[in-house]
């Protein structure tokens, strides 16, 4: 026996509700994407060439916003926190809105080229120097080789004085080869060390015959302090 014909059409029209697209359907079509790598390398980009981006903090409404991104500066970029204007999109689909940007100055500092686990040793090529806008370990690979790695540290991540077993410093007061590069001059010279220091690291050494302090850092063979420009 069949169905009462009110019972078809009440079942039609049931298909047909079940088919169609509803507000909630298009909302979940919609994905919601963060958009913050985007927007750091944008801002990156228009950043002086001695300065990195360390930190980036911006509204969700920018971050997930749609189109080409623009920057705009309101002063000289300099290390420190400051506020950029930043547009996303063009026109009355535009969303604008303030980021706080903290900038910091490049350092030759030492990271992973792996991921390191805690306990093991390292090889000169488990890291590298890079420029960085952070504070970290400088000293040159090969003085790391054999060392101890103390915390785990993922790859790309600066090393830290705390990760690793570190060498010991050469000794505050040791005589070393200061060597001033000046255009096509050089000109050798001894002197002192004026702080305990590591291979790599930043020191300053007091010139025998002027007792001129000079600042650069200790070569690889930590008995030669090489400075570009000045004199001795």
């Amino acid at each position: 026996m069949s169905a009462p014909r009110g019972w078809a059409v009440v079942a039609a029209v049931a298909a047909a509700l079940a088919a169609a697209p509803t507000a909630d359907a298009g909302k979940r079509r919609h994905r919601v994407v963060d958009r913050s790598a985007e927007l750091r390398a944008a801002i990156a980009a228009g950043v002086p060439a001695t300065l990195g981006v360390v930190d980036v903090e911006a509204p969700a409404a920018v971050r997930q916003a749609r189109g080409e991104i623009v920057v705009r500066w309101p002063r000289a970029a300099r290390a420190r926190w400051l506020s950029v204007e930043v547009d996303v999109g063009a026109g009355r689909a535009a969303t604008t809105g303030w980021v706080q940007v903290e900038l910091g100055t490049l350092r030759a500092v030492v990271v992973a080229t792996r991921d390191l686990a805690a306990g093991e040793r390292l090889d000169a090529a488990d890291v590298a120097i890079e420029a960085r806008p952070v504070d970290g370990l400088q000293v040159v690979p090969a003085a790391l080789a054999g060392r101890k790695v103390l915390t785990a540290v993922r790859r790309g991540e600066p090393v830290t004085a705390d990760a690793v077993e570190l060498p010991p410093p050469v000794a505050r007061g040791t005589e070393v080869d200061v060597v001033v590069e000046r255009g096509g001059v050089t000109i050798a010279a001894r002197g002192t060390l004026e702080a305990d220091a590591r291979v790599g690291a930043e020191v300053a050494v007091r010139v025998t015959a002027t007792r001129r302090v000079l600042r650069s850092r200790l070569a690889d063979d930590a008995a030669t302090v090489r400075v570009a420009g000045g004199g001795a």
